[in-house]
């Protein structure tokens, strides 16, 4: 078999197989604490309503050294505010627009002038708190028995959803449509950078059974349970970069359809849509109620992408990235316990939670077989590194020798034993045992290396966080823009005023990922930040601003305009311009090598009179 673009859960995930492997190696583990000492410990209510306005001061507050997390437009953000920058928030609070601050959880009696949005978001705040209190002492090890899955594939990009677009609002520089979710880095001066869509399917009755119905306990509980999942890998990132926070959108969708009564898919292989079994029925339905666009796509994984990349783009949302999630609810489970082991809360098959390599989506039920909902957060951040190309390493998914990721990393904590791997269907870990080597990971699967923050090197790498140098920038953003002058003035000119037009760009590494679902193109979260000019100066300062064709500096690609001088006449005079952008860390930035155009101003003409 060959590997599949789906990662399936039945200890998590379903079966894949490759071709080679290799010894493991031992792999650097980020130390962790308990989950909730490292989240977030505030709550920051705006009093502006206009999300554009509540961006901009949670910039600032990320500039003044707190850390934004959680962004629940309009008002309401979850931050981490250190004890030596909690003076600094309090001296501007009304500078910033800051309603209220609280900390611990937050009675009815607090909010009731502050609208119902804010009401639901302080919900989600006290499960969060009651979680760290309750759930992580009561969390236990789980052991589920593995499924055998014939593999799915997941459909090849659709060429209308991969052209490239240029002076977009929000991508990344370099991406379509289809890459939604390439590496877990995002653009430090953008709050937030990635978006999470959380779809919670109703089923009306109308064409199967109506078994469950969510309640809005329930809805803020599961909702819950994914914030701090994505605050699971923000505090995994490194100290001086990856400032990612995430802003979450709910939606409460009705559909025809029960989606715990359907498989999760049928293989096929026949464009236009791969595998679009039974969830294929209720996610279509579900996208064309959410976005009617998405109806000119026939294929459910299209419809997804379609959703997922018009809300990035969106002018008031502008993410780097764009999650899908699919919460199904499973209380009522007529199929019973399929995978034998004593649990229900899966589908018809077995599976209980997947996710496509790299997006658009995944999926999971609220009780996840035998992990329970008290265990639905580890699931969940399991799943979120599957959508950002991360394998999985636990026998009977993937092998030592798979690769993936921008970087293309080889998943060498894999638990496989090289020595054993068999031709298929052979599980080389009932062939042999797994070895007692590799590191705990979150991509093993399991409980314990969620509760303990376990993300080995080469799951990190594959979403991205490599930092070959070791100057503290991801490799993927550690490149310098490029400039170069479209227009300048004649050689020689006689004026002392000189126009210049060029282009700015920022500058990509290699897109190599080897999986087949990838798209293999080069892009970058970097963004334009300013074009500076000298005067007969190597290198600044002083300097002199250039202009935005289109202001404000703040996309991949970047014409600008100046006007230089007045310099002397009668002169040699070298103009350099330097383009300056971002580099995946807050406050820092990298300056291009100049363009330089070299002028020679001659005496001004006299002005030309004429005789009586």
């Amino acid at each position: 078999m060959t590997p599949t673009a789906t990662a399936f859960c039945g200890r998590f995930n379903g079966p894949q197989r490759a071709l080679m492997a290799v010894a493991l190696v031992s792999c650097w583990v980020a130390a962790a604490a308990a989950v909730g000492d490292e989240g977030p410990d505030t709550v920051v209510i705006f009093g502006a309503t206009m999300f554009e306005e509540t961006k901009a001061a949670a910039r600032e507050l990320n500039d003044l050294g707190a850390e934004v997390f959680d962004v629940f437009p309009p008002r309401v953000y979850f931050v981490k505010i250190p004890p030596r920058v909690r003076r600094k928030v309090q001296d501007r609070r009304s500078e910033l627009g800051i309603e209220s601050i609280h900390t611990g959880p937050l009675e009815p009696g607090q909010l009731v002038s502050l609208g119902p949005d804010v009401r639901a978001v302080a919900d989600v705040w006290n499960e969060l708190l009651r979680a760290v209190r309750e759930d992580t002492p009561n969390r236990r090890e789980v052991s589920i028995a593995f499924k055998e899955k014939m593999p799915q594939k997941k459909p090849p990009p659709n060429p209308l959803l991969t052209m490239t677009r240029t002076g977009m609002h929000s991508p990344p520089f370099g991406s379509v449509q289809w890459t939604l979710s390439e590496f877990m880095i995002g653009n430090p001066p953008k709050v937030p950078n990635i978006l999470v869509n959380i779809i919670f399917p109703e089923s009306d009755g109308s064409i199967d059974p109506n078994l469950n119905t969510w309640t809005l306990v329930e809805r803020d509980a599961a909702l819950a349970k994914v914030v701090a999942a994505c605050n699971w890998w923000k505090v995994r990132a490194p100290p001086l970069c990856l400032q990612l926070s995430f802003m979450y959108s709910t939606f409460y969708v009705s559909t025809g359809y029960e989606p715990l009564l359907h498989t999760t898919g049928t293989p096929t292989l026949s464009p236009p849509c791969w595998g679009d079994g039974g969830h294929g029925l209720w996610i279509s339905d579900v996208i064309d109620k959410l976005y009617p666009p998405a109806t000119a796509f026939s294929c459910y994984f299209d419809k997804v992408v379609a959703f997922s990349d018009a809300r990035r783009i969106n002018p008031k949302i502008d993410t780097d990235w764009s999650l899908t999630v699919f919460i199904v609810h499973d209380a009522v489970d007529p199929s019973g316990d399929n995978n034998g082991n004593g649990f229900a809360g899966d589908f018809p098959d077995g599976a209980f939670a997947y996710a496509y390599l790299g997006g658009p989506f995944l999926v999971m039920t609220r009780r996840n077989d035998g992990y329970g909902q008290i265990n639905m957060d580890a699931v969940c951040a399991h799943e979120i590194g599957h959508s950002f190309w991360a394998l999985d390493e636990y026998c009977g998914a993937f092998t030592p020798t798979d690769r993936s990721g921008y970087l293309d990393i080889i998943n060498s904590n894999h638990e496989g034993l090289p020595a054993c791997i068999p031709p298929p269907p052979l599980d080389p870990c009932s062939v042999c045992p797994p070895p007692p080597t590799g590191v705990p990971c979150i991509m093993r699967g399991g409980v314990a290396p969620f509760t303990s923050g376990s993300a080995c090197a080469f799951t990190r790498q594959m979403i991205g966080w490599r930092d070959t140098d070791g100057d503290g920038k991801p490799d993927i953003t550690d490149t310098f823009p490029a400039v170069a002058f479209t227009s300048v003035p004649p050689i020689p000119t006689a004026m002392t005023m000189l126009s210049y037009a060029g282009i700015s760009l920022v500058t990509t590494i290699p897109n190599v990922n080897s999986q087949p679902w990838s798209t293999n193109l080069p892009m970058t979260v970097n963004t334009i930040t300013s074009v500076i000019y000298t005067i007969d100066t190597p290198v600044p300062p002083p300097s002199f601003p250039a202009a935005a064709v289109v202001p404000p500096f703040d996309y991949g690609f970047e014409p600008f305009s100046f006007t230089a001088g007045p310099v002397s006449p009668n002169a040699f005079h070298t103009i350099r311009a330097f383009a300056e952008c971002t580099t995946g860390c807050l406050g820092q930035i990298h300056r291009s090598a100049p363009a330089t155009h070299t002028v020679t101003v001659t005496f001004p003409l006299p002005p030309v009179t004429t005789c009586p």
